[in-house]
């Protein structure tokens, strides 16, 4: 029973970071790339066929495959989530202007850079 429950969340988290990535594509205040990976991790741990279903998509495959066997990113994805990321967080302080808000979002964009740069990178 708590292993269907935990496949069915990991499965529901996969849809709806998938969702976000796919509207980050074309949004230009959500990241793609953090979304797209975080869904790749959760289908691989939930769904087989959605992880290869995910694998196989044209546009984000190769980005998953690179990632999943360890060669990391590329240059230009690094710099494009970065980029991304910092100015929808910047964007999302600039909203809230709370000081617990702006510290919250200020610590997941801190780690979310360490995180980047401490994957490879390739050209």
């Amino acid at each position: 029973m708590k292993t269907l429950v935990k496949r069915y969340l990991l499965m529901a988290t996969g849809w709806i970071s998938l969702s976000l990535g796919i509207i980050g594509a074309f949004l230009p205040l959500l990241p793609t790339t953090p979304f797209i990976l975080l869904s790749a991790w959760c289908f691989a741990r939930s769904s087989e066929r959605f992880h290869s279903w995910l694998l196989a998509n044209k546009y984000f495959g190769q980005m998953i495959n690179d990632w999943e066997t360890g060669r990391g990113l590329s240059r230009k994805i690094r710099a494009r989530a970065l980029i991304l990321s910092w100015f929808s967080l910047s964007f999302s302080m600039f909203v809230i202007y709370q000081w617990w808000g702006i510290v919250i979002l200020g610590t997941v964009g801190i780690l979310l850079t360490l995180y980047l740069y401490k994957l490879p990178v390739y050209d």
